[in-house]
Order: C-alpha cells, then structure tokens, then sequence
C-alpha cells in the first residue's frame, strides 16, 4: 500500500513540475523576446519552421472565429521577387536593417466580415492577435522577429494585388539574431504596472 501511495505522490508531483516548468518556459520566452535590428544574413529559415510559426498564428482566437489575418510569408532565396516588392515598400530607415532578415512577411486584416460583408470592427485587434501569437512561436524556435509599421501600404496592395476588403497592417522581419562581441544587453523599457492595468475602477492599479 505504501508503495502505491509513493507511485501516486510522484504522479502528481511529477505533474505539478511539468506545469510549473511551462509556466516558467512561457514567461521566458515572453522575456526573449525583443525587435533587434542585427540578423545573421547567412542563415536561412527553414520552411518547416515558418510552417510551424504560421500553425501557431492559424489557432489564434478571433471574434466569430472570422480568423481576418492572413500572412504573406517572402523568403529572400526561394520567394525572391516577393521579397523584393516587400523590401521596396519599407522605409529608408527599415531598409537598412530589414535588408538581412531572410524572411519578411505581410500582415492583412480582412475589414469586412465574412458572416455579412459589413465592417468588421474587431478585425485589426484580432490580427494583432495572430501575430503576436505568430512572434512569440518565432521566438521559442530561437528566431527574432522584429515587427515594422514604416512601409507604403498602397505599394503592398498594388504590387501583391491585394482584394480592396484587406488592409496591410505591418510587415514583419523574421531571422536568426547576428550575436556580436559588442551586442548590447537587451532591457525592455516599460511603464509601471499600475499605469496601464486597473482593479475595479479607472486608475486604481491592480497592485498595492
């Protein structure tokens, strides 16, 4: 009998350590990750791992499941004339570090709903899901993913085609981070939690 009640107690024990375990993985991963500008340009991504990444945006929720996102995924050697309609929508000041990522991908918002084909005002808010749910997969496959609002959104839809329902609503650098000696420790600046996050009323934060 005690045998059993020692199996059962290394059972549990076994479990809570696999949940904390992933909780700790899951905050990790939310500290890893950070929009560098170094990408090591002889590293491509494999498209095993963009599928994965893109598996890891698809499950994201949506209001009405209406799912409004969709990815262009342009790698610089297989996709090269995507690559380059994407690269030559950015900035001068995003091109000049964007220009090693080796993959760069479109983000869309479908605006009208699929259910009626009236507006659909939660469609931002959901992409915006999908793809943080998309950077911080990138970021557990020890990639860097650096999220980018400088580009001409009429060059995107013209070049691409784009139906006129979709909108452009960022672009995406995605690669392996170039470590250098004189790489710069990462610090996240960010404002105090009680100025964003309240308790029961406006402006009471939810700390003490």
């Amino acid at each position: 009998m005690s045998r059993l009640v020692f199996l059962l107690l290394l059972f549990v024990s076994s479990l809570i350590y696999a949940d904390v375990t992933e909780e700790k993985s899951f905050s990790s991963i939310l500290e890893k990750r950070h929009s560098g500008y170094t990408f090591d340009k002889n590293r491509s991504i494999p498209k095993a791992k963009l599928i994965e990444i893109a598996e890891a945006a698809r499950l994201s929720p949506s209001s009405y499941n209406e799912q409004p996102w969709r990815f262009i995924f342009c790698d610089q050697k297989q996709t090269p004339e995507g690559y380059k309609k994407v690269f030559d929508s950015l900035v001068d000041a995003n091109q000049k570090w964007a220009k090693n990522a080796p993959v760069l991908v479109v983000v869309l918002a479908n605006l009208k709903s699929t259910r009626n084909q009236e507006n659909n005002s939660w469609a931002l808010y959901d992409t915006g899901a999908a793809s943080m749910s998309l950077v911080l997969k990138a970021t557990s496959l020890d990639l860097m993913a650096h999220e980018m609002g400088g580009f001409n959104s009429a060059q995107i839809k013209k070049e691409f085609n784009i139906p006129n329902n979709f909108e452009p609503i960022s672009v995406i650098a995605l690669g392996y981070e170039q470590k250098t000696d004189d790489c710069v420790k990462i610090t996240k600046n960010r404002l105090p939690l009680n100025d964003n996050f309240f308790y029961g009323n406006w402006a009471k934060g939810i700390t003490p």
